[in-house]
């Protein structure tokens, strides 16, 4: 695992310019949030479970999973964001995620408000994989932490680990520590350039 402090550049991801602000700026609405009431705190030895919307991806009225927003790096219709009922690890549907354009690439999201007991501990993020024909930077997740103007404090989108090429269902996770300026976890499935990527089974865990 490897976080990366977050500095007001842009920065490259798979031969684009990508800044972890990018997303957000480019949308003309906020992610959809979790609701927030009655937060579990986490205990020693047992981790809280965060309350993520959708966490099995049921398709909302336009395809997109229900809870869930999907964003591509610039232009829109360059990436498919799908409910699968035909391919998935434990119940249907699953997630995918397709390219079918030439942009660089495009995330599914959403914002978890953080309780106050949250801060200071460790967030993970967690969710099954699978891949076929991602053979440029990969698919992976994307957990971030993010302060009350909406600034980046910390984020990991695997780039040093992602899904690459054709890949089975394998669960993979990524952490983050809570500074005590976070107000919104964002959390996400990334697939950077070309292929398909699932998803299944997400979870968000708080961890003492």
């Amino acid at each position: 695992m490897r976080y990366i402090q977050w500095a007001p550049v842009a920065l490259a991801l798979s031969g684009a310019l990508f800044s972890p602000l990018s997303q957000a700026q480019s949308a003309p609405s906020p992610s959809p949030t979790s609701a927030a009431s009655a937060p579990a705190c986490p205990a020693p030895g047992r981790p809280a479970i965060a309350p993520v919307n959708n966490p099995g991806f049921v398709a909302g009225d336009n395809g997109i999973p229900k809870g869930w927003r999907g964003v591509e790096h610039v232009n829109p219709g360059h990436y498919l964001f799908e409910s699968d009922t035909a391919v998935y690890r434990s119940a249907p549907p699953s997630f995918r995620l397709r390219r079918v354009g030439t942009e660089a690439h495009a995330t599914l999201e959403q914002t978890i408000r953080v309780a106050p007991c949250w801060r200071g501990k460790t967030a993970r993020l967690s969710s099954e994989l699978k891949t076929q024909g991602a053979d440029g930077a990969g698919g992976g997740l994307i957990l971030q932490m993010r302060d009350i103007d909406n600034r980046v404090l910390l984020w990991n989108h695997m780039n040093d680990s992602r899904v690459i090429g054709t890949q089975d269902w394998k669960r993979y996770s990524v952490e983050l520590p809570l500074p005590e300026a976070t107000e919104e976890i964002r959390i996400g499935i990334l697939l950077d350039e070309q292929g398909t990527l699932w998803a299944d089974d997400v979870r968000l865990e708080i961890l003492n």
